[in-house]
């Protein structure tokens, strides 16, 4: 991928620099300094850029893309041409709607109303640059692997607009413009460390170079879009302690980078932030385990409690409700050879105790702490429903028995963090606001960088990709126009 970003400092801003190190100054200069490279950072700069001005795009990793180039491709979005093709009828009006009925009202509405106005034309936005999307109609449930349009939420219109390559194949497209146009230079491994603020206006950024070394960029705005927390311990510690709580066995899949730098500058200079309880986690077995169609879910007293193959935000949140906050994914033999799942990885969860196994159910409910009553009766039911072809209790709709030893149990966990959902305030021209409601004059935010867009409750796959998007492009026509 680098090798579409192959002018790191351009030409003049060379000469520029160097004379400036010369003079003692180290000072850069373009119209606008944006923060951050993933999705959210080079929407700002493509946008900043197509306004007129020169951009200065800060990096700290050594290569673009962020969260979004390790997404799964999906942009939550209404209205689209594409859903107009395959004859789904959908506007923004509904999405808007499903999304705030989903957070039952607990997020900005305005800044909601943005991203379900605005998220047909960024589509069309990404059409233009060369992404991928077909128009292409999958099954509930199912990330299209090579593109297409599928159920991405709990509601009952497909919205989930996938390109072909997923993360990879929305991130290229916009890395084949940013490192094409002259306007636009990147700095990699080069983080911003502090914003600089004289008379109450943000203009321009201390940043870090790879060798060490501390200069100032300096311009008319900047753009935060550094991403969210995941991978900040003490953030995550204070904010999400559920979350950290599962030590070694925390995982954040969002990018590296995502460390809050964007959000701590920006509280620097008096800065709200807001939502910083929400976040996607992610509820899977602990252990090896197949895929949830091969599996029940049973609390501590052996029953059922959702559809496991059910929109993940209702599985995570019926996990997380269990007493005790305990529950198990339990399969049986016939499901490991089904699922083709190696025998290496069985002994590995054996080995380590993220697996237990037993020759009845009974045995097993016992090893792991499950009412063995329960357990028996809810699978007795369950395996009737099976032969009748049916699941009567949660409708799920793939049924596989659950009869066939040895049997195996796996907690499950929500340990894998995905989406930061808090983070600064801002309006809808994604000028960020002090705890006064003011805007802070020449500074925008976008994407995991902001709060005030989800609650606990993720509106359903690619709705992260879309805010980023749609606000980074926001901050950066604004910040252009400074």
């Amino acid at each position: 991928m680098n090798r579409h970003v192959t002018r790191l400092i351009s030409p003049v801003l060379l000469m520029v620099f160097l004379l400036s190190s010369l003079a003692g100054a180290t000072t850069l200069t373009a119209d606008v300094i944006v923060v951050g490279g993933g999705g959210a950072g080079l929407a700002a700069a493509i946008e900043a850029a197509d306004c007129g001005a020169d951009v200065i795009l800060l990096e700290k990793m050594p290569f673009v893309g962020g969260s979004t180039l390790i997404c799964g491709g999906v942009v939550l979005a209404a209205g689209t041409d594409i859903q107009k093709q395959l004859d789904i009828h959908d506007s923004a009006e509904a999405m808007y709607e499903y999304w705030m009925l989903w957070n039952q009202w607990q997020v900005d509405p305005a800044l909601v109303k943005v991203i379900a106005e605005e998220s047909a034309g960024v589509i069309d936005w990404l059409l233009d640059l060369g992404v991928d999307m077909p128009a292409v109609l999958t099954p509930p449930g199912v990330n299209p692997a090579d593109g297409g349009l599928y159920l991405s939420g709990a509601d009952s219109v497909p919205r989930g607009h996938t390109a072909n390559g997923g993360g990879a194949g929305l991130v290229k497209p916009m890395m084949d413009k940013v490192g094409s146009d002259p306007k636009i230079t990147i700095m990699l491994s080069t983080p911003a460390i502090d914003l600089i603020a004289e008379d109450g206006r943000v203009v321009g950024a201390v940043a870090r170079t790879k060798n060490g070394e501390e200069i100032q960029v300096r311009g008319k705005a900047v753009v935060l879009a550094s991403g969210g927390f995941g991978h900040n311990e003490e953030m995550m510690r204070r904010y999400l302690p559920s979350a950290i709580a599962h030590g070694s066995r925390y995982h954040s899949i969002s990018g590296k980078g995502s460390t809050g730098d964007g959000i701590h500058m920006a509280q620097k200079l008096g800065a709200e932030i807001v939502g910083m309880d929400g976040t996607l986690l992610f509820a899977f077995a602990e252990g090896p385990a197949p895929s949830p169609v091969w599996m029940v879910y049973v609390n501590k007293n052996g029953q059922r409690f959702v559809n496991e193959v059910g929109f993940y935000e209702l599985v995570n949140n019926g996990v997380s409700a269990q007493e005790d906050g305990l529950s198990w994914a339990i399969f049986d033999g016939a499901a490991i050879a089904e699922s083709g799942m190696g025998q290496e990885d069985i002994d590995k969860g054996l080995q380590v105790g993220t697996l237990t196994q037993a020759d009845t159910l009974e045995e097993l409910a016992v090893k792991v702490g499950i009412d063995p009553k329960g357990l028996a009766s809810a699978m007795k039911r369950w395996n009737a429903d099976v032969a009748a072809g049916k699941d009567r209790a949660f409708f799920k709709p793939l049924v596989k028995p659950v009869a066939t030893p040895p049997f195996y149990a796996s907690q499950l966990i929500r340990h894998y963090h995905v989406v930061s959902s808090g983070g600064v305030r801002i309006n809808t021209e994604a000028q960020v606001l002090k705890t006064t409601g003011e805007p802070i004059p020449g500074l925008y935010a976008a994407g995991e960088t902001t709060g005030g867009i989800y609650s606990k409750i993720y509106p359903g796959s690619g709705s992260a990709v879309a805010d980023a998007l749609i606000f980074g492009r926001i901050a950066g026509r604004n910040a252009a126009n400074e």
